[in-house]
């Protein structure tokens, strides 16, 4: 099917079914698998034309390279830019030249020869009209984003599975609010529903599962939820101990065939109680999975967890703030203190984003910061006797 057709049929599926807007995001240099160019104006053409929508053309051009770095923005370059350096320091007139590249959120190095035979296999894999090659010669990540935008924004006419295969999932978010969460229970909510399964809310966690506050999602009614903070579903810390044997008579009575739990600590501890619940109650016996969601970041096995990127901007944004404050001030020094969960990933990525001089992660006495401080701020510049430092911030993990 042309492209043309398949953006028109998607849109005026959603249409159908109530949806409102419809954005189309066209990238720079996007090609059709005859190497036709596709342009912006002519994708407005085509939804005119074909569906009589009122359609503009935004062109975002220079104002993406505007605005304060992000806070990875941040931590990447500083990461990258120690790799650089040690690779110019370990060079002999023998080491090939490299290039600092990123793979798996591990910092690596690839000779540049490498990366430029990778380039031209790209390019020439597109002049032979090979997209399996290229998508072959993509990271993984990127495949990965692309089969994930395709589960949540594709609205299929017939449920992929049959009928018998069919499940209702619960959708349960526990512990504190954390960025993301509502952006997890969107993508859980449309797959299911492209896949045929029947995604089930339980609001306000197993307190609200005892009171059988329970509703079924649609597809268009978690549209929305992508850029909405907080929890949408409700959330507290109470455990399925409350009473475990309510639990699993109500996970019964609306037939639950799967559970899914977003959240932290309280999460993965609320799944082990109902795996250890499995030998006495039969209704546990489904599967379940937890997806960790805290901004601590302190959910063992997983190298992060949804809402500590947002987290991790919040104390940059604020950091800043602080750091416009004190521009105009002397002998003055900023204690900032994070959340964290006692993991201290916060004030560690924090002082690498905002550039802090002193980060004590872990139990610090007041009285050791403050002669620190002090020394610090009156002979950091020997060479300048009468030096005083204008600002210091000093990032604290909370314990």
């Amino acid at each position: 099917m042309p492209w043309e057709d398949e953006m028109c049929a998607a849109i005026h599926r959603h249409r159908e079914i109530g949806k409102r807007k419809t954005i189309v995001i066209v990238a720079e240099g996007a090609i059709d698998i005859e190497l036709n160019p596709i342009k912006a104006e002519y994708v407005k053409e085509v939804l005119t034309t074909r569906l009589g929508l009122d359609t503009r053309v935004t062109t975002l051009g220079h104002t993406q390279r505007g605005g304060r770095p992000c806070a990875w923005d941040r931590v990447l370059p500083t990461l990258q830019g120690v790799e650089a350096v040690s690779v110019l320091l370990e060079a002999t007139p023998e080491t090939p030249s490299y290039m600092i590249g990123i793979k798996e959120n591990k910092i690596m190095r690839v000779p540049l020869m490498e990366a430029v035979e990778m380039t031209r296999n790209v390019a020439q894999a597109v002049n032979a009209k090979d997209f399996e090659k290229v998508m072959s010669l993509k990271e993984p990540e990127f495949t990965e984003s692309l089969d994930g935008f395709t589960a949540t924004s594709v609205l299929v006419e017939e449920p992929i599975l049959p009928k018998e295969k069919r499940l209702r999932v619960a959708i349960m978010h526990m512990g504190a609010p954390a960025g993301g969460m509502n952006a997890a229970t969107r993508a859980a909510v449309r797959y299911c529903v492209q896949q045929g399964h029947t995604p089930l809310a339980v609001q306000n966690g197993f307190r609200g599962l005892l009171d059988d506050n329970i509703i079924e999602l649609s597809w268009l009614g978690v549209d929305s939820w992508m850029v909405r903070g907080g929890s949408e579903l409700g959330t507290n810390r109470v455990l399925p101990s409350i009473d475990l044997g309510a639990v699993a008579s109500t996970f019964q009575k609306f037939n639950f065939d799967a559970l899914m739990m977003i959240g932290g600590f309280e999460a993965f501890h609320a799944l082990m109680i109902l795996e250890e619940g499995r030998k006495h109650y039969p209704a546990f016996h489904i599967p379940m999975v937890h997806l960790p969601a805290t901004l601590s970041n302190n959910v063992p096995v997983t190298e992060f967890s949804i809402g500590s990127d947002t987290s991790l901007n919040a104390l940059v944004d604020a950091c800043d703030a602080i750091k416009q404050s004190a521009s105009a001030s002397r002998n003055r020094v900023f204690v900032v203190e994070t959340q964290g969960g006692n993991c201290g990933y916060l004030a560690t990525m924090g002082a690498l984003a905002v550039s802090a001089e002193i980060m004590p992660a872990c139990l610090l006495k007041l009285d050791n910061l403050v002669d620190w401080s002090f020394t610090s701020l009156y002979a950091r510049d020997w060479n300048q006797p009468g030096y005083v430092t204008e600002r210091r911030q000093v990032p604290q993990n909370k314990v």
